[in-house]
């Protein structure tokens, strides 16, 4: 429908959803560059962050600008419009004299424009609607969402589990614009997250694990004990996030520190449980990813050793780990882990692991 418009009609601005039904963003703006008349047209990407392949893609093919979904407010919209209105609407004399521009003016005021306060009022009235809105249909949604869970559960085999993955993704992908919009971060990043996890294993279906689908599910069943927290008074300023990764193997440990990149974290990572339980001994971390077999010192002692520690006694741990049958989940889980994952294992899906255990806190 989309591409049909543009047939009949050159608009000023283009502004598109990178994951749209049918054909993607990344295919909407490359047709919108083969078009001559096209060339110059701005086009504004609402992403998903950590989709990175997709956002570099977008913007080789020739996007104006790309906004974070899950950050992304109707005032920064409407700011960004009126950024590329200006450009539009600037004539060569003007681009002169804003490289020597005159003494300012003082401004005028425009016939029944209305006052800074004003517009203020009006743009607060406008986002407390969207929130009032999102509050509303946000229980549905979620409802909607973890009734999926079951048929992907029940899925055979690949042909069966895709469009099960395709439509929780499309499921969540919605709830992520709307949190975003409404100016829940929270409910955005970590189903944000969830969207990518979900199309990555939808393009790599072999991929697909219980470790990888129980991430999912723990993730779904997540998201409305946050929306509920979400919705309370607001908390003091969350801590800076500090993660520690232990794994005697190099390759491990920048795998886990490349998938963490997105949580704005400080990521220490070591290849010694000794040392790293001098570490625990000084230093709170916010999340705790461990392997299992190490030298010295096995994962599931250290787990042991660092919980009788006061200052990570509550901190969430995640092993990583080869071992990942039924045994060593039980074994992570007496020994105090909170969860286990499967090596090897997708970036996005420690993300959304990561994500979660930051935002439930301290167990």
């Amino acid at each position: 429908m989309g591409l049909e418009l543009l047939k009949t009609f050159k608009p000023d601005l283009v502004h598109l959803d990178l994951l749209v039904p049918k054909v993607n963003g990344l295919e909407i703006v490359k047709h919108i560059r083969s078009q001559p008349e096209l060339q110059s047209l701005p086009v504004v990407v609402l992403s998903n962050t950590y989709q990175n392949h997709l956002v570099k893609a977008v913007m080789a093919a020739g996007a104006t600008e790309l906004v974070s979904k899950a950050t992304c407010t109707p005032r920064m919209m409407l700011e960004i419009v009126e950024k590329h209105r200006a450009r539009m609407n600037a004539t060569p004399k003007a681009a002169v004299a804003a490289v020597a521009p005159p003494p300012p003016e003082a401004p005028k005021e425009r016939e029944g424009a209305a006052s800074p306060e004003a517009e203020a009022d009006k743009q607060a009235a406008f986002q407390a609607e969207i929130r009032s809105g999102f509050l509303g249909r946000a229980p549905r949604m979620l409802t909607t969402l973890r009734e999926r869970i079951e048929p992907l559960l029940q899925a055979e085999d690949e042909a069966a589990r895709a469009p099960q993955l395709s439509e929780l993704g499309r499921i969540a992908h919605s709830f992520a614009g709307h949190a975003g919009l409404a100016g829940f971060q929270d409910l955005a990043q970590i189903s944000s997250a969830l969207v990518a996890l979900l199309t990555e294993l939808v393009e790599k279906p072999k991929e697909v694990t219980d470790s990888s689908l129980r991430t999912i599910v723990d993730a779904c069943d997540f998201l409305p004990d946050l929306l509920a927290r979400s919705t309370e008074a607001p908390t003091e300023t969350a801590a800076p996030i500090q993660v520690l990764v232990v794994d005697d193997d190099a390759i491990c440990r920048r795998a886990v520190r490349l998938a963490l990149a997105r949580l704005n974290a400080a990521t220490i990572s070591v290849d010694d449980p000794l040392a790293a339980l001098r570490l625990l001994k000084e230093n709170p971390f916010s999340l705790i990813f461990l392997d299992v077999e190490m030298p010295g010192m096995n994962g599931f002692e250290l787990c042991r050793e660092l919980r009788t520690l006061p200052a990570n006694q509550g901190t969430p741990v995640v092993f990583v780990t080869t071992l990942a049958g039924f045994e060593s989940r039980e074994s992570a889980l007496a020994s105090g882990g909170n969860d286990l994952i499967a090596k090897p294992f997708l970036p996005m899906e420690l993300a959304v692991k990561a994500f979660s255990l930051l935002r439930r806190g301290p167990r």
